[in-house]
């Protein structure tokens, strides 16, 4: 089943530093796209949570560095339980003052490995995370159908490409989010190939969503078991 496989021990390790990475991306592309003159009060910072005080520039560079130190000790590798903590709160303060969907994630993910910290590359936190993207998936897909996705004009103009490629790129992009978290499921390393792939074509196409994209491999990674097949809880 999903939810207690085992994971191979070095995507496990290439799991964390994904989300050590990821934290750091939001710190590169926020300080790339305005946030410092949100904090400042220049901008209306149309992604902050109600009855939450918006904080100065001070606290903001603060909460950058801690970002960072956060992000490059998870991608290290060294002092696991301590890093993924000290990650998971700057994580949660992070969201208080720019709620996105890649924030989220990336909250979800570091709370619930600092509650069950990895231990030989095994933690029950795994299979929830794999669900998880599962679930973001699935949800992507269910809520760009609604919304005509695959026949609505504007994401050749969002790409920079000619109008008539509109269809053929809302196909290919509702084909390969229902295709990965498939392959991730009955064909692991295949299924991290393409998410690989899809998520690299995201983040190139539209740099903004490159942290989301890092968080969801991060979890991708948690599907790969150890060569041989053990299916032991994890």
């Amino acid at each position: 089943m999903v939810i207690t496989r085992e994971v191979d021990p070095r995507a496990s390790r290439a799991s964390l530093a994904l989300l050590g990475a990821a934290q750091l991306a939001f710190v590169v592309v926020e300080a790339a796209s305005g946030t410092w003159r949100v904090h400042a009060g220049a901008l209306y910072p149309y992604r902050h949570l109600p009855g939450v005080p918006l904080v100065s520039t001070t606290w903001l560079g603060l909460e950058w560095c801690a970002a960072v130190v956060a992000g490059a000790w998870l991608a290290s590798g060294r002092g696991v339980a301590r890093a993924t903590r000290w990650a998971a709160a700057v994580a949660c303060w992070s969201i208080t003052q720019r709620y996105t969907n890649g924030r989220a994630l990336l909250c979800i993910a570091l709370v619930s490995l600092a509650l069950a910290p990895p231990r030989s590359g095994c933690t029950h936190a795994f299979g929830l995370l794999r669900a998880q993207l599962l679930l973001v998936y699935g949800m992507s897909v269910v809520h760009k159908l609604r919304a005509g996705f695959s026949s609505s004009p504007g994401i050749a103009a969002l790409l920079g490409v000619e109008a008539r490629w509109d269809g053929a790129l809302g196909a290919a992009t509702l084909f390969a989010e229902l295709a990965t978290p498939l392959a991730l499921v009955f064909a692991p390393r295949a299924g991290l190939a393409l998410a690989v792939a899809m998520h690299l074509l995201f983040a190139a196409a539209l740099p903004f969503v490159a942290p989301f994209s890092l968080a969801s491999l991060a979890l991708a990674c948690l599907f790969v078991r150890p060569r041989g097949g053990a299916t032991t809880a994890g």
